[in-house]
């Protein structure tokens, strides 16, 4: 009779164990608006097995809700755990695929334990739209306010009021993973000097940085990489390419890279200060076997080809533009031309004013 006792009692405890590990399943209905996302609030069972819970949220049916109408499909994927009060470790990641180019299902989510012990988040999701669930641990049916089956706003102890959103919160991933820090460590060497690749994208694909209503994207294809700005979330509207490099290391910012320049530049550019290197300088003019074109000469050179001597016209300036450094040390090569004419007259003004004094 003992040992039956006591197995009657494991048998129990065991029972009782699996229900609260046990999944559970189901369905529910969120009302109101179908332009609007409402809170749904589910609770952190895997919080008291010292684990992380794991919630599934879905609709396979695009048909479902809508008879004959997209309504569009959902699987979305949720691992949590709460900080109940402040004892941390807390986190929410998302893993969210649907499809439909007119709903989103999920707006966003927020651990509402921070000042209580509710143990529970909150998920937006569109209203006027049935789902199923499934979770990791034996969990209450999801509470959803939606003006219907609970009243707006909802109000929790130290938390403001919560009611609807009518758009999808940045943070949120639409097609992908939601996580918090990322750390990436490869493993096997990728070039010389120990490069590693522990992230690696496809031809066409970029990395979007969220910079407010302005998107940024950096990506390659066809042996360039392209930096670029867009203010859309879809394929509405072409980018604007703000840098593009090509295979050469050559460099276009506004503009595409031209062959044989390291970098052009579509506008203007600003700087404080822009050093030139250059080879060779223009003081050869003062060396004693430099032949100095008398004015005689450079006049006739002016009356048939409209420019200065060994000065670029006109004409080349606009097919080939002007190399900033070589045309300083040309024009500084006619200041020094002109200081040594002007050398000579002073010395010719001064021998006719002595001759005249005499």
């Amino acid at each position: 009779m003992k040992y039956f006792s006591l197995a009657l009692l494991w048998s129990f405890l065991l029972m009782v164990a699996a229900t609260a590990s046990g999944q559970t399943t189901g369905t529910f209905f969120v009302g109101g608006d179908i332009d609007k996302f409402y809170p749904v609030v589910w609770k952190d069972n895997g919080w008291f097995a010292n684990t992380a819970s794991e919630l599934e949220i879905g609709r396979a049916d695009v048909h479902r809700d809508g008879g004959n109408e997209w309504r569009g499909s959902l699987l979305a994927k949720f691992r949590y755990h709460v900080t109940n009060w402040g004892n941390g470790s807390d986190f929410i990641e998302a893993d969210i695929h649907q499809a439909g180019s007119a709903y989103d299902f999920i707006a966003g989510w927020r651990d509402v334990t921070g000042f209580n012990n509710a143990n529970e988040i909150i998920i937006w999701l569109r209203g006027n739209t049935s789902y199923s669930y499934t979770s990791r641990y034996a969990i209450e049916a999801p509470a959803v306010f939606d003006g219907v089956a609970n009243p707006l706003p909802l109000t929790m102890l130290n938390e403001p009021p919560h009611t609807f959103k009518t758009s999808v919160d940045g943070y949120v991933n639409r097609q992908g993973r939601t996580i918090g820090s990322l750390y990436l460590n490869g493993i096997v060497n990728w070039t010389a000097y120990n490069w590693r690749k522990p992230l690696r994208l496809p031809t066409g694909q970029a990395i979007a940085f969220d910079a407010g209503t302005t998107k940024i994207g950096l990506g390659g294809v066809g042996n360039k990489l392209y930096l670029f700005t867009t203010d859309v979330e879809d394929a509405s509207k072409v980018p604007n390419y703000r840098l593009i490099m090509n295979e050469n290391g050559e460099m276009g910012i506004g503009t595409e890279p031209v062959t044989g320049f390291r970098m052009v530049v579509e506008g203007s550019l600003g700087a404080r200060r822009i050093k030139v290197a250059q080879g060779t300088w223009a003081d050869f003019v003062f060396h004693d076997d430099y032949k100095l074109p008398s004015l005689q000469e450079t006049e006739a050179f002016i009356k048939v080809n409209k420019h200065l001597p060994d000065i670029p016209s006109e004409k080349e300036v606009a097919e080939k533009g002007v190399d900033v450094g070589e045309m300083n040390k040309l024009l500084l090569q006619k200041i020094e031309e002109m200081t040594l004419h002007m050398i000579k007259m002073e010395k010719r003004i001064q021998e006719l004013e002595s001759r005249q004094e005499k």
